[in-house]
């Protein structure tokens, strides 16, 4: 496995976003701080639990109702998975959900995926940030700058309606808890926690969350299209456990080894995060004839 030395100032795969501002590809003070400030915040929104099943079979049954009406014809799931998805994700930090068809939430999403999509040529300025300044925009750069940028606008323009309507005695999503913890530190001792950062987290939420289980579930879609039989007996223990009237929920999760083991096994074999994440070494450390500095940001390819 090759692993490239990267400064602490680079272009990252999404943009000019600094290193140093990112959570997960940060260390130190500011990725404990804000990792337990998030993790804190979003389990009381329900963020691993069962209260925030209802809000994921809203979005299920979304899903449901658009296969139904393609009339057994071929179409592409992506789209309003994605969407579907995302939504869960909007409902903790956003305190609401989007219509599948609101123009400004699927243009975001598109330029999330379209990042994605181009993020091989863009990664290229990690390692020669100078080949931004060519004509033209062979590697991407420009294009997912851009996007970035729209992306930013679109979250600023919704913490800046969180400002406008914030109230002390009602929470109602992630970015509101944000807001009061920067107010209970003060502006003068606000330190890491500011809009700028505020928008940085969630972009990672949505890079971390919803792409990574919209990735997992078309595995699964694929698996099971190529595995009929594994398809057929999952449905079966679904049918004769759970029912055709009700969805499965994690109450059911216990009564469906079979369901489980095959989305496990989904999760182990799929390619869901390539390029892994950020990792780093506390002391120089020298392994065969390769010499790695002490850097919270070396990335494994």
């Amino acid at each position: 496995m090759l692993t490239c030395f990267l400064q602490d100032q680079i272009y990252s795969y999404l943009g000019n976003l600094q290193i140093s501002k990112v959570v997960i590809a940060s260390s130190g003070s500011l990725w404990k701080e804000h990792r337990t400030f998030a993790l804190n915040k979003l389990r009381s929104f329900g963020f691993g639990k069962r209260s925030i099943e209802t809000n994921i079979l809203q979005e299920v049954e979304e899903l449901l109702k658009f296969i139904g009406e393609q009339n057994s014809k071929a179409f592409d799931i992506n789209d309003v998975l994605h969407a579907c998805v995302s939504n869960v994700t909007c409902s903790i930090v956003f305190g609401k959900q989007f219509s599948h068809t609101d123009p400004a939430f699927l243009k975001i999403l598109d330029m999330f995926q379209e990042n994605l999509q181009v993020s091989h040529g863009a990664a290229v300025m990690t390692w020669m940030p100078f080949l931004k300044y060519l004509p033209y925009d062979f590697f991407k750069f420009k294009k997912t700058f851009g996007n970035i940028k729209t992306i930013e606008s679109f979250l600023n323009t919704i913490i800046d309606e969180h400002w406008k309507t914030y109230q002390d005695d009602n929470m109602r999503d992630y970015i509101d808890t944000f807001i009061a913890e920067r107010k209970r530190r003060g502006e003068d001792k606000a330190g890491t926690f500011t809009d700028y950062q505020l928008t940085r987290t969630i972009l990672e939420f949505f890079l971390a969350g919803t792409e990574t289980t919209t990735a997992t579930i078309r595995w699964a879609i694929v698996y099971l299209i190529r595995n009929p039989d594994i398809q057929t007996r999952m449905r079966k223990e679904i049918e004769s456990l759970v029912g055709s009237s009700q969805l499965p929920r994690m109450q059911h999760r216990q009564e469906l080894p079979y369901t489980e083991a095959v989305l496990t096994e989904t999760q182990r074999c799929g390619d869901i995060v390539p390029l892994s994440l950020f990792h780093g070494v506390d002391k120089e450390v020298f392994l065969k004839d390769s010499e790695y500095h002490k850097t919270p940001s070396l990335h494994q390819i």
